[in-house]
């Protein structure tokens, strides 16, 4: 395990993940000297003092393990913050569909079929389509039986003109 505390960040790092704000007021003085920073790796690290002093090697934690349950209570506290988020957020996703859901009319509502009246097969002779704003009249062929004839004439008329 990497671990680096930083007293004056108020940070401590596991593995290189950080978190900030962590209380640090548990941090020794030690003969005499300020902490700036402690650097473990797996079995040993050293202790950085502020200042010109030199670096304190060590094999122990000690108090410092402090530091690795406090990271671990504010890493559970950034998770359940991010799950309420995720949480507040599909609950308002839900709510938005619902409320769009509700300004459209079901299926059920615009096509009533009278039960009856259908066959077999569960088709129904005369169809029932509800009318709506949408609903289109029907639209008128674009020519005639008798007008085919025009059409053929004109379409001569224009490849001879070509």
């Amino acid at each position: 395990m990497k671990l680096t505390i930083i007293p004056s960040d108020k940070s401590v790092y596991v593995n290189q993940i950080g978190y900030t704000n962590i209380d640090m007021t548990w941090v020794p003085i030690i003969d005499g000297k300020k902490v700036h920073a402690v650097q473990w790796l797996d079995d040993e690290g050293e202790i950085e003092f502020v200042g010109p002093h030199q670096n304190l090697k060590i094999t122990k934690l000690d108090v410092f393990e402090q530091a690795i349950e406090l990271w671990n209570e504010k890493k559970l506290e950034e998770e359940t913050l991010l799950r309420q988020k995720l949480e507040s957020e599909e609950r308002h996703r839900k709510q938005e569909e619902e409320r769009l859901r509700s300004q459209f009319i079901g299926v059920d509502d615009e096509f009533e079929v009278d039960v009856s009246e259908l066959d077999e097969y569960g088709y129904s002779e005369k169809p029932y389509i509800a009318p709506s704003e949408t609903h289109m009249p029907p639209v008128e062929p674009l020519m005639y039986e008798d007008e085919d004839e025009d059409l053929f004439y004109d379409i001569e008329e224009l490849l001879k003109e070509i």
